[in-house]
C-alpha cells in the first residue's frame, strides 16, 4: 500500500546511468506499490513515431533533451516513472522531480555498466567508446547526487531485491 505522500500525487523516479535498472526495477516496483508504471523513452518513442536512436539522428540530442522535458512534466502524479540517464543534467528536470516526488538513485558501477553494455541494445550514446562513455558516466555520477533523495547501489543484486530496498528506504510499506 503506498504511502500518503504517494497517494496524493507524488511520483517516485528512478535516476541513474545507462543499464542501472531503472525500467526493470521500476515495473517491479510499481506493481509492488500498485502504481501505474512510466518510461518516459517509451513515451517519447510512441510520440515521436520513431525508436529513440532515430530520434537522436534526425532531430539531434538537443531536441530529444527538450521533449524529455516536455514529457517528464506531462507524465502525471501517482507514478514511478523511470527517466533517461541524462535527465539530471537539466536543472529545470531535476528541480520538478524534487518538487514533485522522491528521486531515486539506482547506483550501478561503471564495471557493471560494461557487464549490461550488450543487453542495452541499440542507444545512441553506446556507439560512441568507452573512452568517451567512461567520461559522461563520471560527469553525470554528480548529477545523479545532486538530484537524488535516496542513493541504492545496484551491483550484484537483483531487481526485485531492489524494488524492495526503495520500499523500504521510503518508508512504503
Amino acid at each position: 500500500m503506498p504511502t500518503k505522500s504517494v497517494s496524493r500525487g507524488f511520483n517516485i523516479y528512478l535516476v541513474g546511468f545507462m543499464g542501472s535498472g531503472k525500467t526493470t526495477v521500476g515495473k517491479i516496483l510499481a506493481g509492488r506499490l500498485g502504481l501505474p508504471f512510466v518510461d518516459l523513452d517509451e513515451v517519447i518513442k510512441l510520440r515521436e513515431g520513431i525508436n529513440i536512436e532515430d530520434i537522436f539522428l534526425q532531430k539531434g540530442e538537443a531536441y530529444f533533451r527538450r521533449l524529455e522535458s516536455e514529457v517528464l512534466k506531462g507524465c502525471g502524479f501517482g507514478k514511478v516513472v523511470s527517466t533517461g540517464g541524462g535527465i539530471v543534467e537539466k536543472g529545470e528536470n531535476v528541480e520538478f522531480m524534487r518538487n514533485t516526488g522522491k528521486v531515486v538513485w539506482l547506483d550501478v558501477s561503471f564495471e557493471e555498466f560494461l557487464r549490461r553494455k550488450p543487453h542495452l541494445g541499440d542507444r545512441p550514446l553506446l556507439k560512441r567508446g568507452e573512452d568517451w562513455l567512461k567520461a559522461l558516466f563520471e560527469r553525470r555520477r554528480s548529477f545523479y547526487e545532486r538530484a537524488s533523495h535516496v542513493r541504492i547501489g545496484v551491483d550484484g543484486k537483483g531487481p526485485k531485491d531492489i524494488a524492495e530496498e526503495i520500499v523500504c528506504l521510503l518508508s512504503l510499506r
